[in-house]
């Protein structure tokens, strides 16, 4: 019943979805933030000033969603995941589902996002181009039961299009990652551009004006 009436109240004008989110659901969310046609169905979600989501999105499932200020989720993205409360992954230690994306950072279009377990994505960090895909849970062959890990990208790093994110992958502070990379484990410089299936250090000290600005999504 409770999806149901979310989807119904998709399609609502920004301003009154937020006011009906706000008072029967709990969510915090702050000023001047605007929500297209998208379903929101999360056990808690807080949405800092200035932040937007578009159109299309299903985002439904997990614990968190916590969106930073002015950062943006444009549409046709698919973020779903699960509760901790429930038992689909008994052998997993998250303790709270969750996707979190810092101030002015940005997730653009057609992404899927798998989250089992945590997700930050740090502030002015872009995820860009199209059909990229992060990923918390999978298969631990030696034990052969599900187990979930937790993703970790930096502040004003860029991810390309069709990038790969496995579980328990960590991006460092201001780098890039190529279209089609695969990242899998621990990136071990900042300020670097990696490429490649698995990604690796392609050069390092990378500087440019993406790294330093004082605004969001690049326009």
């Amino acid at each position: 019943m409770r999806r149901l009436f979310l989807l119904l109240i998709a399609v609502l004008p920004s301003s009154v979805k937020i006011a009906i989110l706000r008072q029967m659901f709990g969510y915090k969310i702050g000023n001047g933030v605007r929500i297209g046609f998208s379903v929101i169905d999360v056990r808690h979600c807080e949405l800092d000033d200035g932040c937007s989501i578009g159109h299309l999105n299903t985002i439904q499932g997990f614990d968190l969603l916590r969106i930073g200020r002015s950062s943006s989720i444009l549409n046709l993205n698919r973020i779903t995941g699960s509760s901790r409360t429930s038992q689909l992954f008994p052998h997993s230690t998250c303790k709270e589902s969750a996707f979190c994306m810092g101030e002015e950072s940005c997730l653009t279009s057609r992404h899927l996002v798998d989250v089992q377990d945590r997700i930050e994505i740090g502030a002015f960090t872009t995820i860009a181009g199209a059909t990229s895909q992060i990923w918390t849970h999978g298969i631990d062959v030696e034990m052969a039961q599900q187990t979930t890990h937790p993703v970790r990208v930096g502040s004003y790093s860029y991810i390309g299009a069709r990038v790969l994110l496995l579980p328990g992958c960590v991006v460092p502070d201001r780098c890039v990652v190529a279209a089609g990379a695969v990242v899998a484990g621990v990136l071990p410089e900042e300020n670097a551009v990696y490429a490649g299936m698995p990604a690796a250090l392609k050069k390092s000290g990378i500087q440019g004006a993406y790294f330093t600005r004082k605004r969001g999504p690049v326009e």
